[in-house]
């Protein structure tokens, strides 16, 4: 059973990832990639002083790589194809 908007913010979810694949192909360099998936998503949605960044106080997901996350492959270029650098 769908709870009601879950429809509307997985297709939010699907336009920003979309959105940003598009602006790694087209040459957008890594930093700007990460600030425009995080901070400035958060800003666009008047969230900002609750998320988009790490600082105390705000709310955060995140993970620790042992690689630097600006130099891993593309998403798209992902060998199995999924949204996920698990293997790497």
């Amino acid at each position: 059973m769908d709870h009601a908007g879950e429809d509307d913010l997985n297709t939010m979810e699907e336009g920003h990832f979309v959105w940003l694949s598009a602006m790694e192909e087209k040459g957008m360099a890594p930093m700007e990639l990460l600030r425009s998936a995080t901070r400035n998503i958060a800003l666009a949605y008047g969230m900002d002083r609750d998320l988009g960044t790490l600082e105390p106080g705000k709310f955060a997901d995140f993970v620790i790589l042992d690689a630097n996350p600006l130099e891993l492959p593309p998403l798209s270029a992902h060998p199995q194809g999924n949204k996920s650098w698990d293997s790497y």
